[in-house]
């Protein structure tokens, strides 16, 4: 859905990349309205509003998706929606509640498939009330989104989630075959000991990122990642007890212990709960801190605020210096494709494929992230790709055209021709030379 509102974006102000990450700005902006909204109705104290806003705006995660067009800033909005309409609906008991709040649950499921979970704490909300006829009506969207979402899937295995998730390995440490059970449970593990002591560290104290694993001060940081997560539970425990909106409650709940299952881990999968994270860790340092000296509670926030503050002036010096090399020649690849094809029905293979149809002007598609050459040989002749892009862009610390495409391209050198290149950090334009038809002859 959230490429369909940004193609409505093009149809009105034209092919701008400016305009679009604009629009992510707009939408953090309603984000952080929304967030203050919600906060309000529910009676929170002010100084510990005052304080969450500050804390989520000023925070480099959140800066950085309002000025990138991707879907967190919608998501995010979608999520706060939803837990101010079901809140009212709470505590007012008013059906007219419920309407908007099932349709923002569905416009964040076609954002996000993890949206879907938004309905989990509905129904229990819905069924503990003896709404039984809301809750019936909601486990039907339920049903059928979850049907579609299996539709998506299987449709496009290869491309999809569920590929991801029986895959025994991930797109960081490649294995072939089929997870079993005993696999999955220590991957979820592995995944949930992650988000404690690396995701949570990093996104209450924004400085500790540049602590990276098994380097010095690692111990330090699973530390305060533990001491994190317990302060979190006693925040949430206090918000559990005072709160007549017990729906983000539960949400943030199913949504932090489904997470792990998902192969792999990181900070932005957090997106969809980041304001409550805020709420609750500065709910529970303050119930522990004053309980022993407000000083403490003062300085405490102090520090946070101030860690914040530096690591996203320091992103904000790199924003000003414009892209990084590997991205300006990503860039520089795409337009040269603008350039030298005018064919409408040309289609480029790329890891960012939104941005590449923005900047190429031609359909662009994406890859799966699968190891085995033949595979993904067939996976590229069969979308009758023209051009493939090998770049040197770091998403998270993977390469991903280095380590999916590249092999391919190097193993068959007579079906890709190279036939541009860039300066390092070095960037490819493969042309393809066979088609789907030929290929199968």
């Amino acid at each position: 859905l959230y490429p369909f509102f940004l193609a409505m974006v093009m149809g009105l102000f034209g092919n701008n990349l400016f305009i679009l990450n604009l629009t992510s700005l707009l939408l953090m902006v309603g984000v952080l309205v929304l967030f203050y909204r919600f906060m309000y109705i529910l009676n929170i104290p002010i100084p510990l509003r005052l304080v969450s806003l500050a804390l989520f705006a000023l925070h480099p995660w959140v800066i950085e998706y309002s000025r990138v067009t991707l879907t967190e800033a919608g998501f995010m909005l979608c999520v706060l929606l939803v837990c101010y309409y079901l809140a009212r609906f709470e505590e007012e008991k008013k059906e007219s509640y419920f309407i908007p709040a099932l349709v923002f649950i569905t416009v964040a499921f076609f954002t996000r498939y993890i949206g879907i979970l938004l309905l989990v704490p509905l129904c229990i909300v819905l069924f503990s009330r003896k709404a039984y006829r809301l809750f019936w009506v909601s486990i039907m969207v339920g049903m059928v989104l979850v049907g579609i979402f299996m539709w998506r899937s299987v449709l496009h295995y290869h491309e999809g989630y569920l590929s991801e998730f029986f895959n025994r390995g991930n797109y960081i440490i490649p294995a072939q075959g089929i997870i079993s059970p005993l696999g999955v449970m220590r991957r979820y593990l592995y995944a949930s000991a992650a988000y404690v002591g690396d995701s949570i560290p990093d996104f209450l104290i924004p400085v500790f990122r540049n602590i990276v694993p098994r380097s010095t001060f690692w111990g330090v940081k699973i530390t305060a990642g533990i001491f994190f997560f317990l302060i979190i539970i006693k925040g949430y425990l206090v918000a559990w007890r005072h709160s007549l909106s017990k729906y983000f409650l539960l949400f943030t709940l199913v949504y932090c212990i489904f997470l792990p299952i998902f192969p792999t881990y990181g900070g932005r999968y957090l997106a969809g709960v980041y304001p409550f994270l805020i709420l609750f860790f500065l709910a529970g340092l303050a119930k522990v801190a004053i309980a022993r000296k407000p000083f403490f509670c003062t300085l405490g926030v102090i520090f946070l605020l101030s860690s914040h503050i530096l690591v996203a002036r320091q992103d904000l010096s790199v924003i000003r210096g414009g892209y990084a090399p590997a991205w300006k020649n990503l860039y520089r690849c795409f337009r040269y494709i603008r350039e030298a094809d005018f064919d409408p029905q040309t289609i480029v293979l790329s890891r960012k494929p939104y941005v590449g149809y923005l900047v190429s002007g031609h359909k662009t598609i994406g890859y799966p992230r699968i190891q085995d050459r033949k595979n993904m040989l067939e996976y590229i002749i069969k979308t009758n790709a023209k051009y493939v892009i090998v770049d040197t862009v770091n998403i998270g610390g993977i390469y991903f055209s280095q380590q999916y495409l590249k092999p391919v391209v190097q193993e068959h050198k007579d079906i890709f021709r190279c036939i541009y290149r860039t300066s390092d950090p070095l960037t490819e334009v493969y042309q393809v030379s066979v088609t789907p038809k030929e290929y199968a002859d």
